[in-house]
């Protein structure tokens, strides 16, 4: 029961989160029971776009369909388009991209985000103390609980819906082991490159970044023997 509530909790602070930073077109909110989201339902036109672009979203009827979007765009609001479809426009005053989030059997809900801010003493960029690892290291990191309040949307293309029920979770290159109070930590369980994608506040907007994170195979005896005895130099 606790682990139930836990994740309703983490749910509900999750869509709290979404629709307290956006303003919504919506006729429903991203679903709880996921499916993969059918390519033939939907189309974006411009899923990356410029300042200046006017992006076009449609959705087969009669699939639900929502869309967060900040300060920096404006939209027509969705309308049957008289061709099956429901059709939405997005005028973009600022370059980035659609996120669209998990489906489920009738509903497609979409984001806007812009990019993040290079990293400076006004945005700090503290969400890794470091983006290399080891097999078997772990390390922490802050669910949206300082500025600039970022929350992970997907690791590798799997997305997280801020939920933890005690079991380890796969994700990528890496295991999600622990989420409590809003500290996730994760250990690194095979070498290669993961993509952690963020969604992060920034002025009136949301924001995304992605972040590539490495993991190296473990050490092995005779590599620290050879640093001992500094016999790994080149000459």
């Amino acid at each position: 029961m606790v682990l139930t509530m836990k994740k309703i909790i983490s749910i509900l602070i999750s869509l709290l989160f979404i629709a307290s930073t956006f303003g919504v077109a919506s006729i429903m909110a991203p679903p709880v029971d996921y499916i993969p989201c059918d390519p033939s339902q939907y189309s974006i036109d411009k899923p990356v776009f410029q300042a200046g672009d006017v992006i076009t979203i449609r959705v087969k009827q009669p699939n639900g369909s929502g869309l967060g979007y900040g300060a920096s765009f404006s939209t027509t609001g969705w309308y049957d388009s008289g061709d099956g479809w429901n059709e939405l426009k997005v005028n973009a005053s600022v370059p980035g991209e659609i996120y669209m989030y998990p489906c489920s059997s009738s509903g497609y809900f979409f984001a806007t985000y812009t990019y993040c801010p290079a990293c400076s003493e006004s945005y700090p960029c503290n969400e890794f103390s470091k983006t290399s690892f080891r097999v078997g290291e772990t390390f922490t990191l802050e669910n949206g609980l300082e500025f600039p309040y970022c929350n992970i949307l997907e690791i590798d293309g799997q997305y997280w819906d801020s939920s933890f029920e005690g079991s380890p979770i796969d994700f990528g290159h890496f295991q999600l082991i622990d989420f409590d109070e809003g500290i996730l930590t994760f250990r690194a369980v095979s070498p290669g490159t993961s993509e952690f994608v963020l969604s992060c506040s920034s002025d009136d907007d949301q924001c995304i970044k992605r972040i590539q994170v490495t993991v190296a195979p473990k050490s092995l005896p005779m590599d620290k023997i050879m640093k001992i005895l500094d016999l790994g130099k080149k000459d």
